[in-house]
């Protein structure tokens, strides 16, 4: 028997909704939730991916403590594991001038507005890294806008993703995300009542 779980994907900012269908331990699909008021059943390879990711066989599936030549597994609330990060914060494999610039032609790929991208790489300048953040975000918009590099064709999503950004804008960001939320709660709702309603009375045997 499978069951289909709506989550949200972690891999990046955009935050697209997920429907994953299981069976017991087993990832059997991701797809993308077309109910999902914001990502509206889009998803990227990535979020693919993370099936293939789960049946791993090699995958850790524990923190890994190297201790000397060798490496040892660790639960995950042991006192005596600790962390080392060794890129700096907002930084990516190429740096951290790399990274913030691909997340701004990243911004501008889904349909990020020029006033939310301004406003937003405004803000980063103000945190670690410091200045160079912002200016990369801003840069990574600006040139793939300059070069008119390809958008996300979904005319329907980028209207949407405009209007939650003029919402932050106008509203701050913790309001209109928990007005959207309240939005997305009612079709979450509304869609578990009708699975509720359309799935097969179980007997006894």
């Amino acid at each position: 028997m499978t069951t289909t779980h709506y989550r949200t994907c972690p891999l990046c900012e955009a935050t697209c909704g997920l429907a994953i269908t299981t069976r017991g331990r087993e990832v059997v699909e991701i797809r993308g939730d077309k109910d999902d008021v914001f990502s509206r059943g889009y998803i990227c390879p990535k979020a693919y991916a993370m099936k293939d990711l789960d049946a791993d066989p090699d995958r850790l599936r524990t923190p890994m403590v190297r201790e000397g030549d060798r490496w040892r597994a660790a639960s995950w609330d042991e006192p005596e594991l600790r962390f080392l990060h060794l890129r700096p914060m907002g930084s990516s494999e190429g740096g951290i001038w790399r990274g913030r610039v691909r997340h701004g032609s990243g911004q501008h790929f889904m349909g990020t507005g020029p006033l939310y991208m301004a406003a937003s790489a405004l803000f980063r300048a103000t945190r670690p890294p410091y200045v160079v953040g912002g200016l990369g975000m801003a840069w990574g918009w600006l040139k793939s806008a300059l070069r008119g590099a390809p958008r996300y064709e979904d005319r329907e999503f980028r209207a949407f993703l405009r209007r939650y950004q003029r919402a932050c804008l106008l509203r701050g960001k913790r309001r209109a995300t928990a007005e959207l939320d309240t939005v997305q709660e009612a079709i979450w709702r509304e869609r578990a009542h009708s699975s509720h309603r359309s799935a097969p009375a179980r007997t006894r045997t």
